[in-house]
């Protein structure tokens, strides 16, 4: 595999790591190793997720709420590894 096609690999996996993270995936009830080609019911689902991109990125933001959002992304990341690390400790 190239440098090239193994960090394509790579950023896919982390950015599907961030929507399982966010919680979206779930709220969705989109399946986890299900085929999202092939099972109509969770096709449906991957429409909506892909309508919900498409819908954000046709509304006008500007750079102060980029910043924003990018703070609140980042205040959600740490609070869930903190969570985690908590549900660690207790084991």
């Amino acid at each position: 595999m190239s440098q090239q096609r193994a960090a394509r690999t790579k950023s896919m996996i982390q950015l599907a790591g961030l929507l399982v993270k966010s919680g979206i995936i779930k709220k969705l009830g989109i399946e986890i190793g299900a085929d999202l080609q092939k099972d109509e019911h969770q096709k449906k689902k991957a429409y909506t997720l892909l309508g919900m991109f498409i819908t954000q990125l046709s509304v006008p933001t500007e750079i102060e709420k980029m910043k924003e959002t990018e703070n609140l992304g980042k205040q959600f990341l740490s609070q869930k590894q903190n969570d985690e690390m908590e549900q660690i400790s207790k084991l």
